[in-house]
């Protein structure tokens, strides 16, 4: 039976708040909703995404998110040779991407593009799947079982297997994912390949086999707002554009916060004063300034050259495996994370203190 949510009442929770367009998103919805039960006996039913203009914020089932950590902490404790076996997997995996990006930085042809679009999608989700699903979904249960007081030597294998991938996200097939774009573009005789980023992975796959796939006026409404999931029953991702569709199925807007101290988990201790910076993509980073306090949804790898000359790091998200959290031990750098609205009380310019021995921020003036 397809997916009604607005028949179905679910348990949503806010999962995390991201950047990334519906083509890129796509390698996810289908990896949680059905590659990852066929690789580990667990799946997210119930899973969706809302583009306000400006982010993509993921809801999630809080049922399925703790059946989840139980799941993968069980694995790890019972089943250690398949995580194991998993992470080998994933190492192997590592040396593909690295051929697939070369071989796309070498002046691939559409025509290759348009005759092997399969076999490359399946190679993405392989990637997306060995290099970011599966070491997410083991890092986020050793958080959960670390925060309940979990002995983390029982743990620390994994954690230390898998937290290396972290390091390297999937932005960097991000020229792939474009070429991919621009290929569909020349083949559409459209003019801004941007467009295609609004694409479903199916949809593009329209465009080379000369099937029907959305209009102008359809991508410029999801350029806009939307919210899309992705149906197992169906095989394909669904668009929603009614702006009241979160709210009828019992997901409500977040309020204005307008506290001036948030407390969150601190991973590297130390008091710091300092200038805020909100950092959430690359091209922001030419706004730092020496020794500003980063504050960002959450880090990523592609942020490491800021975050090793900040004063200190403030995230939205994490855990005590996120990236934020490593990079700032790796670098002895006073760090908050999980202060879920950092990044939004706080202003580009602002005045924030940073006690990261107690987990506490708050600003000091605008």
């Amino acid at each position: 039976m397809a997916l009604d949510y607005l028949k179905e009442k679910i348990d949503w929770m806010k999962y995390i708040e991201r950047r990334n367009p519906p083509f890129y998103v796509n390698f996810y919805h289908k990896n949680y909703a059905e590659t990852l039960f066929k690789l580990t006996g667990f799946k997210f039913q119930h899973q969706l995404t809302f583009y306000n203009g400006k982010t993509y914020v993921h809801y999630r089932s809080a049922k399925e998110m703790r059946a989840s950590d139980k799941h993968f902490l069980k694995l790890m404790k019972k089943s250690p040779e398949k995580v194991r076996a998993w992470h080998q997997k994933a190492l192997n995996l590592l040396k593909k991407e690295e051929k697939l990006i070369k071989q796309f930085s070498t002046g691939i042809t559409t025509r290759y593009i348009k005759e092997h679009y399969q076999e490359i999608i399946a190679l993405l989700y392989k990637l997306f799947l060995y290099l970011t699903v599966l070491p997410f979904m083991i890092l986020y249960a050793s958080d959960a079982a670390l925060a309940k007081g979990e002995d983390k030597k029982r743990l620390r294998e994994f954690i230390e297997k898998y937290q290396a991938f972290r390091r390297r996200n999937r932005h960097v097939l991000y020229p792939v994912l474009d070429r991919l774009c621009k290929a569909a573009r020349e083949v559409a005789g459209w003019s801004d390949f941007h467009d295609f980023s609004y694409f479903t992975i199916e949809e593009i796959g329209h465009v080379f086999k000369g099937k029907p796939f959305p209009t102008r006026k359809e991508i410029a409404q999801r350029k806009r707002y939307c919210t899309f999931y992705y149906d197992p029953e169906k095989k394909r991702v669904m668009f929603n554009y009614d702006p009241s569709f979160l709210e009828k199925i019992g997901i409500y807007s977040e309020k204005e916060h307008k506290k001036n101290e948030l407390r969150g988990i601190s991973t590297y201790p130390g008091k710091v004063k300092g200038r805020v910076c909100i950092l959430n993509k690359p091209e922001e980073m030419k706004k730092f300034k020496e020794g500003d306090i980063i504050v960002s949804t959450s880090t990523t790898p592609m942020l490491t050259p800021i975050l090793k000359r900040c004063s200190a790091i403030v995230t939205d998200e994490g855990g005590l495996t996120c990236h934020a959290a490593v990079i700032s031990r790796e670098l002895k750098i006073p760090c908050v994370i999980g202060t879920k609205h950092a990044s939004k009380i706080f202003k580009d310019g602002d005045m924030i203190e940073v006690n990261a021995k107690k987990g506490i921020v708050r600003k000091i003036s605008s």
